[in-house]
């Protein structure tokens, strides 16, 4: 039973990524009913001929004045925020309210 879903399990997948390319190997694993593992799935795929990571770092919909500002905040960051030479402990926390 297991070696008759063969020939059938390469087309399921090569469907499922045309349908969404960006699907992760463990949705692929449930969509072939886990014939095979996730680790199989990511071995098999990044083995064939033009297989290729695409990667893109998008800041979305942001104004030229954000972009701007975005720039500035970046540029007087790196430069200590005109505080000069020396050591300094930056601390960063995440702006989001969190409620119990």
């Amino acid at each position: 039973e297991h070696n008759a879903k063969r020939p059938a399990v390469k087309a399921a997948l090569v469907d499922a990524l045309r349908k969404n390319n960006s699907a992760s190997y463990a949705s692929l694993e449930a969509k072939i009913d886990y014939w095979c593992s996730a680790g199989t799935i990511r071995r098999w795929v990044t083995s064939r001929d033009g297989y290729r990571v695409y990667k893109e770092r998008i800041i979305p919909l942001l104004s030229d004045e954000q972009k701007t500002k975005h720039f500035e905040f970046a540029r007087a960051f790196r430069n200590n925020r005109g505080l000069g030479g020396g050591n300094y402990l930056l601390i960063h926390y995440d702006e989001k309210w969190f409620w119990g």
